[in-house]
């Protein structure tokens, strides 16, 4: 029943972006700590932004989750058209994905807040996610005002992740931290070591959330080490242990 449950509010829509109402507080600067920052005590409003788009599509999930935040802060966000070229918008935010960006390393983002304009600038659409969690990492939520610096980033690690219980609201959590991958080892819905029909339906329709963000979100079991069902030989089984 429990599972039943669960898998009528995934397919009603499930968890969102905000359900955890992250940043929570960050000091409007960017975490993890990126390699290299230059932050000042400048801050610019938000309340009116056009955001222009270069390489991304503007019903990507990366730039709709900007557009969620945002406007729970109290910001106006409109995408730049037509009329950006007969308007100056209050505050302009640029995000690009840039074969010759800065940051050459996977899943890195060069971020740079000015007074009047911001710029995300990736080679690849994590860096782009990265990038887009630090601007809104660096906005004071009760000002809607961004903190004007200067970011290059890019993580230690190729896999980033936790292992975690049943549970339908990681995603949001995995974003706001810059993890990407997540490792369900335990119970539902690969209950008694093995998928039903149903709890195949709810595995499916969970990961396609996170892969809309470019995060894995495994399913295993209790004891994935030596276990029959899970061989090592299997591409995507070795890539979990590795």
């Amino acid at each position: 029943t429990g599972a039943a449950k669960n898998v009528l509010w995934l397919l009603d829509g499930g968890p969102t972006t905000d359900e955890r109402k992250l940043p929570r507080n960050v000091d409007a600067k960017a975490f993890p700590l990126p390699q290299k920052a230059e932050y000042t005590e400048s801050f610019a409003s938000v309340k009116e932004l056009t955001v222009k788009l270069d390489g991304v599509a503007k019903d990507d999930a990366r730039v709709k989750l900007l557009e969620t935040k945002l406007t729970r802060f109290g910001a106006k966000v409109e995408y730049a058209g037509l009329l950006g070229l007969f308007s100056s918008p209050a505050y302009e935010l640029t995000i690009a994905l840039d074969d010759e960006a800065p940051v050459a390393e996977k899943e890195g983002y060069e971020l740079v807040i000015g007074a009047k304009k911001a710029t995300v600038r990736a080679r690849d659409p994590q860096g782009v996610l990265w990038g887009i969690v630090s601007f809104i990492q660096c906005v004071d939520q009760e000002k809607c005002a961004v903190r004007q610096c200067s970011l290059l980033d890019w993580p230690d690690a190729a896999a980033r992740g936790y292992l975690c219980r049943p549970s339908l609201d990681h995603l949001e959590f995995a974003i706001f931290n810059k993890i990407n991958s997540v490792d369900n080892q335990d119970d539902a819905p690969c209950s008694w070591n093995h998928f039903s029909p149903l709890m195949k339906m709810w595995a499916r329709r969970q990961a396609q959330d996170f892969r809309k963000y470019g995060i894995d979100f495994y399913y295993g079991i209790a004891s994935t080490s030596m276990y029959p069902h899970m061989p090592l030989c299997e591409e995507r089984t070795f890539r979990k242990h590795l």
